[in-house]
């Protein structure tokens, strides 16, 4: 039977690769990537050598998975999947190819390795002994509001993620649905040199952003209501 392993690729820094990554990346003849860019760059910085490199992201559809499956999978040909950044299947299309493997008997191993997630949380000076993982809003503005405001009052802090050029919007956002004085932390650019932290009020962190203006990965965790 075939396998399909998850890899965990790096969030920045190209060391944090792990050593079984690189094992199962150079033994697995298929890839599958969210990007032909971002592949053909993890193929040639890790030397993978040759490889089929086919495509998974959110524009494909259920005939991609069946394809996956009919002719890769389903005759013995493992396959590799990771993501543009971290943890695959983490907030990313993976997860409709792993539910349809698991229905067809296929072997899903998951190679751990870097994540944004924990990542954030171990920086954070936020106590995360139990917390409640969001990840993305929605992109529309009144989606986003409603979100929020089921948000605001939970007992737990609160993780999201978001794309890289949506912080000044997501900050305007808590701004106008929280209280302005919560607490806070924005992570950015883990693992990589100019990595930071970002602590204070919904306010000043807003305050600061509109000086210095940010695009790049990041991660937002909330203090719970007081």
């Amino acid at each position: 039977m075939s396998t399909l392993y998850l890899v965990s690729i790096p969030i920045g820094n190209s060391d944090d690769i792990t050593l079984r990554a690189l094992k199962v990346l150079k033994k697995t003849s298929v890839l599958v990537c969210e990007d032909f860019k971002i592949g053909h760059r993890v193929i040639k910085e890790y030397d993978l050598g040759k490889k089929e490199l086919l495509i998974l992201n959110e524009h494909s559809n259920e005939s991609d998975i069946v394809n996956l499956l009919n002719n890769y999978l389903l005759k013995g040909v493992d396959i590799a999947l990771f993501s543009d950044a971290g943890t695959p299947v983490f907030a990313d299309p993976g997860y409709n190819l792993v539910k349809s493997s698991y229905s067809f008997g296929v072997e899903v191993t998951p190679i751990v390795g870097a994540s944004s997630l924990m990542g954030a949380i171990a920086k954070s000076d936020i106590l995360l002994k139990k917390f409640y993982f969001y990840g993305f809003l929605s992109a529309k503005k009144e989606l986003r509001a409603k979100e929020l405001s089921n948000l605001k009052n939970f007992k737990d802090p609160i993780v999201l993620l978001e794309a890289p050029y949506r912080l000044s919007s997501l900050l305007e956002a808590l701004k106008n649905d929280f209280d302005e004085k919560r607490y806070i932390n924005i992570i950015t650019n883990l693992t990589m040199e100019n990595e930071s932290i970002i602590k204070g009020s919904i306010k000043t962190i807003w305050e600061y952003f509109q000086k210095n203006p940010f695009k790049g990965e990041f991660v937002v965790i909330i203090e719970p209501k007081q």
